[in-house]
């Protein structure tokens, strides 16, 4: 199968490992978690892939290069009668490149028509951000354990078990910003949470409630509670997931 001469281009950021990211194109369990349910792929060379979309159109085509964990290659196109591109009709490249924010996603889809490749702009951009989300959401499915080790080192009476905590949960140079502080390492916040406990007490920080998870961040509520477990004041908490799982940044807010 040749290429054709009018391409569609975009790229996409994903919060997460490239090894990761890759997986989706390997696994018909996640291939299907990305498109939609009853979808699939034979990731090998001549493979069947075969794309079911929530609205029951159905695109199929065949793995023509697999590259793990960086290229992947496939025909493309709609089971339908009399619909464009018909199936295996186009190609689609996809590969992947290491980023300082986890990955980089570069697509290329070849076409034989302008008005088909147009037609195709916004549904890859969608299709793209579903993607991002669900492998990051895959890569980070234990963000709220991070989350509540962050908080117990809050709550940690002994300097050395906040450091150990932390360190387990955040980036060594985890940025951090609240009201009284902006510090750039896991050192520097341990020194500002040390000096915080003279003024929480014997009060503790914990998750207040599920947090919610989106594209490699997550909001969380979160409280202080007394020694007789009442709550004294709350607040909520911006996190930034680095690709290795670990909070790389936090931001604050009391009473929010």
């Amino acid at each position: 199968m040749s290429e054709g001469d009018f391409v569609l281009e975009r790229t996409q950021r994903i919060a997460a490992a490239r090894q990761t990211v890759f997986e989706f194109f390997e696994n018909s369990e996640l291939f299907a978690r990305w498109w939609g349910a009853g979808s699939s792929i034979d990731a090998r060379p001549g493979g069947r892939l075969r794309i079911v979309y929530p609205n029951g159109v159905i695109a199929s085509g065949n793995v023509l290069e697999i590259a793990p964990p960086q290229r992947i290659r496939f025909s493309y196109g709609y089971e339908a009668p009399g619909t464009r591109p018909a199936a295996g009709t186009s190609i689609v490249e996809i590969s992947l490149s290491e980023d300082s924010e986890g990955t980089l996603l570069r697509l290329r889809h070849f076409f034989d028509d302008a008005d088909l490749r147009d037609a195709h702009g916004q549904g890859w951009s969608y299709q793209l951000a579903v993607f991002a989300r669900e492998s990051s959401a895959f890569a980070h499915s234990d963000f709220e354990r991070r989350i509540d080790q962050y908080f117990a080192a809050w709550s940690a009476t002994e300097a050395e078990e906040r450091r150990r905590l932390l360190e387990e949960a955040a980036e060594a140079q985890l940025q951090y910003h609240d009201a009284y502080a902006a510090t750039s390492s896991c050192a520097a916040l341990v020194e500002h949470i040390n000096a915080a406990r003279a003024h929480l007490g014997k009060n503790r920080l914990e998750r207040s409630g599920p947090a919610t998870f989106m594209q490699g961040s997550a909001l969380c509520r979160w409280q202080a509670l007394n020694a007789a477990g009442d709550a004294m004041f709350s607040g909520t908490n911006y996190f930034r997931f680095a690709a290795s799982g670990r909070i790389a940044a936090v931001i604050g807010f009391a009473g929010f």
